[in-house]
This record gives C-alpha cells, sequence and structure tokens, in this order.
C-alpha cells in the first residue's frame, strides 16, 4: 500500500514540450471577435486546493466582442471551453487530455524529490523517461513497452486479435534529489499520442495491502425518457473508487497520519504494489478517509480514494 506525494506542476515547471504553448491567438483588446472566435488567455484555476495560472481557452459568445477580457468576463461574452492541451496532462482530471500527432513530451524541473511518475488515460506504444540534473547531464533513460497482453489467452488471440495497450502506468525508481528535470515522450508511432494524466511525486510505504481491497466503478449517466416513453442514454463523467485494507506496524501511526493529512484536499496517486496495475487499484484523487485502529504489534487499517473524473 503506496501513495505518491503529488509535485503540483505549473506552466512555470514546463521548460520544455513539442506541444506549443498556445492553442489559439492570445488575446487583443484592440480586436474584435465574431461569435465562434477562440482565444487564449491566463486564467487562475485549481488543481486540488493549490492555486495556479494558466493558459486556458476562451470562445466569444458575441459579434464584435473587443475590450472584454475574459480572464474577468462573467460568462456574458467569453465561454471558458478549458486549459490549453499543453496543460491538459496537468490540470488535475484524467478525462481531458494532452494529445499530438505521433507523440507528447514533457520536460518538467521539479522543485522536491521525485522517485515516481504515475500517467493516466495512455495512448501510445511505449513511455521513455529520462531525468536530468541541474547542470542538464542525463543521469537516467528507460524506455517502457505499454503494450498489454490482458486480452491475449490463446495462440489464436496473439496472433489475431487487436493489439491492447496499458491506458495507466507506473514507473518508479526514479534518482532522488531534487531540483532535476524529468523529461518524458510518449511515443504513438503514426498514430495520435495521449496524456489524460501525469503525475510526479514522492512515493511514501504505508503498509502492506491486505485481502479485502475493492475497486468500485461510479457512472454519472443517465436515461433520459421523453413523455412517449422513449429514452435516450446521456452520457455523464465516471470515476474510480478503492478502499485499500493494509497492515501496518502500530508504531507508525502516526507517521501515517502524518503522510495523510499533509496531503489533504490535494491529489495523491495511491497503489497497491509495483507491477499490480491490472487489479485496478493504481488511482489518481482524494483521500476520502483513513482508519488506522491500533492494536498489538501490527494493525490493519483501511484508506478510502476517490479518483479523478476519467
Amino acid at each position: 500500500m503506496n501513495i505518491i506525494e503529488a509535485m503540483v506542476v505549473s506552466e512555470a515547471s514546463i521548460t520544455y514540450s513539442n506541444l506549443p504553448a498556445l492553442d489559439h491567438p492570445a488575446y487583443a483588446a484592440g480586436v474584435s471577435y465574431a461569435k465562434g472566435d477562440r482565444i487564449c488567455a491566463a486564467k487562475p484555476y485549481k488543481v486540488g486546493v493549490v492555486d495556479l495560472v494558466g493558459q486556458h481557452v476562451f470562445e466569444s459568445l458575441q459579434d464584435n466582442n473587443q475590450g472584454n477580457d475574459p480572464s474577468a468576463d462573467d460568462g456574458s461574452n467569453w465561454l471558458v471551453i478549458g486549459p490549453t492541451n499543453r496543460l491538459r496532462a496537468f490540470d488535475g482530471t484524467i478525462g481531458s487530455g494532452t494529445s499530438h500527432a505521433g507523440s507528447v513530451e514533457f520536460k518538467v524541473q521539479t522543485d522536491r524529490t521525485c522517485d515516481a511518475l504515475a500517467f493516466f488515460g495512455l495512448r501510445g506504444g511505449t513511455v521513455r523517461v529520462r531525468v536530468y540534473t541541474s547542470q542538464d547531464a542525463l543521469i537516467w533513460d528507460k524506455t517502457f513497452s505499454l503494450f498489454d497482453p490482458i486480452e491475449v489467452s490463446n495462440q489464436f488471440d496473439f496472433w489475431f486479435a487487436e493489439r491492447e495497450f496499458a491506458r495507466v502506468y507506473l514507473v518508479t525508481g526514479l534518482p532522488r534529489g531534487g531540483n532535476r528535470f524529468v523529461h518524458v515522450t510518449v511515443d504513438a508511432g503514426t498514430g495520435t499520442a495521449e496524456i489524460g494524466a501525469m503525475v510526479l511525486g514522492t512515493q511514501a510505504n504505508l503498509g502492506i495491502t491486505r485481502p479485502g481491497t475493492t475497486v468500485d466503478f461510479r457512472d454519472f449517466s443517465e436515461l433520459n425518457e421523453d413523455q412517449y416513453g422513449n429514452i435516450a442514454p446521456v452520457a455523464r463523467q465516471k470515476i474510480r473508487l478503492v478502499n485499500y485494507r493494509f497492515s501496518y506496524e502500530t508504531e507508525n501511526t502516526e507517521r501515517i497520519l502524518r503522510r495523510v493529512m499533509r496531503n489533504s484536499g490535494r491529489l495523491v496517486v495511491a497503489y497497491q504494489a509495483l507491477g499490480t496495475e491490472r487489479y485496478g487499484t493504481l488511482v489518481y484523487g482524494l483521500i476520502n478517509d483513513l482508519e488506522l485502529p491500533g492494536e498489538a504489534v501490527f494493525s490493519d487499517g483501511q484508506l478510502e480514494m476517490r479518483g479523478v473524473v476519467e
């Protein structure tokens, strides 16, 4: 039973990317915009409880839209579409991902020790992770295949079934130390690469995962029924809920409690153990509840995670 205390990645943390900083022209006060025109402007937003400012996409709701600052608009003149493509991998959700033809690349400067990296909503064939010192010296370089044989159960499937690739992936063992540069490349070949969420952070072990750990799926979609009895599905967001059962040394109760409490309201990654992605317990979200009953030498605790929108 482990958590990754996530580093919040801001625009300033991204020192390089193969994606443009802006998806549309920057807002200019002297330009008259037509209805439907899209621009980019800086806007405050939150990742968990952390306040950030970053480029967002806005769409004009009016013709002759001039002199109305989108970042200060009340919704009368501009519709907020969301963060730019470059920021979506770090906006605290999985459903709104960063995508690019061929590959997606980010080089992020860390502000703390980051020894783990988790990906959600992946689309690609490989992930390459490089770590550089503050003097830009390469000290770690590994490439991981995302091919996932989860649907291969026989020889026929191996040769003829459609290839499946992992949508979530966990990388650990990054060299410890602050002020590093982590360069990530998700390569999709001739396809479109995508990262729903990319989470850099510091690992913390809470204990040993026990039987009774459960994974739940909650879909907020609904069926609409009209006066004639016709029904139509309405797609909504979906989340993952994980209830971890774990054993821990009772003398570590205060240490575990401190680690969880300092991440109150902050997005973290929780996982059962390295290589257990197939169990469905790798989740990115908020810690909902923690129970640490004090028993003898070892105790059995419980931690509930509510995943972000997928």
